[in-house]
């Protein structure tokens, strides 16, 4: 029986396909490795099941960026940094830490919003502790926002964070990181957390703030001032922003309550603060200003996991603004 040359099923082509590729330098293929594997591990340990040679190339790049998701996550790495004997804290430069799972079962009643073990913030710091010195990214999202987050009120060192995602209730930031370009603070009280930006983040150029209520109106002045807008804020808070010279900022207000026990004029006063932002982002003065739609948290700590990803991968990440803030009546 004669075999059509040209079906994929054809002797003659299944010898072509099986033929082994030309040689590869081993440079190029650690190169194509470093650009594939940063989506959390998973490229790096698909990699390491291929063969023997693969997994000696690929095994550092398992720990070259790192996502842990809860709880159960969290023990097991930092477990794992304290019990291998050659620490992979050296291979990682990207890390996201969610102390919820994603996506998170607001159902869950093992652990409850306010109640999680103090055990876990604790495993998290260490964890940030051990990879500080080698992190290029880092996003780190406590449990609930109640409990300070005091990772940048300590003396830990971040020689070589170039990119920072992190949840504060209102804990100021202290620690100095000199190589800093991008923030993405979340935060309820802006005027408690946003101290001393220029001082601390000289080469800070990309600034976002979310989840803000309360204290998003010294913010507001503060970005107003620095273009020159005139601002009818009336509060006599010693402000210490000291906002270095932004290229792109990007305001999220946090959602207005639903409750019906919340009080009606803590609703207006958000929905004014609203109102106020889209009015600024519609000024021609001020350059490089977005205003993104709030977001509720059950989809926000998903959203931040992708925008982590579409960092690594290139793209723009939480810098790119998905639903612009619609004018406020």
């Amino acid at each position: 029986m004669e075999f059509d040359r040209e079906l994929p099923f054809s002797p003659v082509c299944l010898s072509d396909a099986l033929a082994p590729f030309p040689p590869i330098p081993t440079e190029l293929i650690l190169v194509i490795l470093e650009l594939a594997c940063v989506d959390g591990g998973r490229t790096a340990y698909a990699v390491c099941l291929v063969s023997k040679h693969f997994y000696a190339l690929a095994k550092p790049l398992l720990f070259y960026s790192v996502a842990v998701c809860g709880i159960d996550q969290i023990d097991a790495f930092s477990d794992r940094l304290s019990l291998v004997q050659r620490a992979p804290a050296i291979y990682v430069r990207h890390l996201f830490i969610s102390e919820r799972e994603i996506p998170y079962d607001w159902n869950d009643s093992r652990v409850s919003f306010m109640d999680m073990p103090v055990e876990v913030g604790w495993r998290s710091h260490r964890i940030i502790e051990a990879v500080a010195p080698f992190l290029e990214t880092l996003c780190y999202l406590p449990f609930n926002g109640w409990r300070n987050n005091d990772i940048l009120q300590t003396d830990i060192p971040f020689p070589r964070l170039r990119e920072l995602v992190i949840s504060s209730y209102q804990a100021p930031l202290m620690a100095s990181i000199p190589l800093l370009e991008r923030l993405h603070m979340r935060t309820r009280y802006p005027s408690e957390s946003l101290q001393h930006l220029g001082q601390l983040y000289p080469r800070l150029t990309y600034l976002k703030v979310s989840g803000f209520e309360d204290g998003g109106g010294c913010l507001i002045h503060e970005l107003k001032r620095s273009w020159g807008i005139p601002s009818t804020w009336e509060e006599k808070e010693n402000l210490a922003f000291c906002l270095p010279p932004l290229r792109r900022i990007v305001l999220q207000h946090a959602p207005l309550p639903l409750d019906a026990w919340y009080p009606e004029n803590q609703i207006e006063q958000g929905r004014a603060r609203m109102k106020e932002l889209v009015e600024l982002a519609e000024s021609e003065l001020a350059v490089g200003l977005s205003v993104e739609e709030p977001i509720y948290a059950e989809r926000e700590l998903g959203q931040l996991k992708l925008a982590w990803l579409s960092r690594l991968d290139g793209g723009q990440g939480c810098w790119g603004v998905r639903r612009p803030q619609r004018s406020i009546d």
